[in-house]
């Protein structure tokens, strides 16, 4: 069914309406992803094709060979209709607006129905994140990296103090065993190897569809010098900064 979901999707459709980058246009703010890291990152594996235009007839085999079958237009599973309820965090609404309506514009054209409900944040935080927002069957959210390009806690089963940020509670074994294997990497070769193997592993299971990522840009006015923009934490070093009249 994911699968099936993830070639549903139109990312160059779902970029131009809620991004505004249309396709083909140079220095995009928002580069297609198939996995948890960004292109530029040692981690992320290239060898992992991109899923940029949907595919319905590849869908659709994936659908049929699942035990689905199509009446009507929609997709049906042991004589019911399939329906999607599906959340976002309230405040993506301000960087890609109606991403989510979008989402499931594209899936009812392809026959799975959708309800959409925007999570407000503090929701989000005390629900979502913990695993305890168990009622949806689709959530759209993001996240962003520190200096440390970490994903064990996305995808950890949640157990002994793990995965604290495994939202789905999604628990897969090789998926653990990978993410032990970089926690005991030695060196930089056998880190990248295990993600390396974490990014295929996702791409085939995809507890979560990948989207894009999106770069952030900082600016100032000129009349601000001596100024420092630091790349993770912003305006937490200000000391040497002047004000010139």
């Amino acid at each position: 069914m994911r699968q099936a979901l993830n070639y549903m999707l139109d990312r160059m459709e779902l970029r131009e309406k809620s991004i505004g980058v249309k396709a083909g246009e140079r220095n995009s703010p928002c580069e297609f992803i198939s996995g948890p890291f960004v292109p530029s990152s040692p981690y992320y594996n290239r060898s992992v094709a991109v899923v940029e235009r949907s595919d319905l007839e590849r869908a659709e085999a994936l659908l049929l060979e699942a035990g689905m079958e199509k009446v009507g237009g929609r997709w049906n599973f042991r004589g019911q209709p399939v329906s999607l309820r599906m959340g976002m965090e309230k405040s993506l609404d301000n960087e890609a607006p109606d991403i989510l309506s979008y989402i499931g514009n594209q899936l009812e054209a392809a026959g799975i129905g959708s309800q959409v409900f925007k999570i407000p944040t503090d929701k989000w935080t005390t629900d979502a994140i913990t695993g305890h927002l168990t009622d949806y069957d689709l959530l759209l959210g993001k996240w962003s990296f520190g200096q440390v390009e970490d994903v064990n806690e996305l995808f950890n089963t949640r157990t002994r103090g793990k995965g604290t940020r495994n939202i789905f509670n999604y628990h897969n074994r090789e998926v653990d065993a990978l993410l032990a294997q970089f926690d005991a990497a030695k060196t930089d070769t056998a880190a990248r190897d295990a993600y390396h193997q974490l990014h295929q592993k996702l791409a085939e299971d995809l507890p979560y569809l990948f989207l894009w990522k999106l770069d952030t840009k900082s600016a100032w006015r000129t009349e601000v010098k001596s100024n420092t923009i630091a790349p993770y934490f912003y305006f937490t070093q200000f000391d040497n900064w002047k004000y010139d009249e």
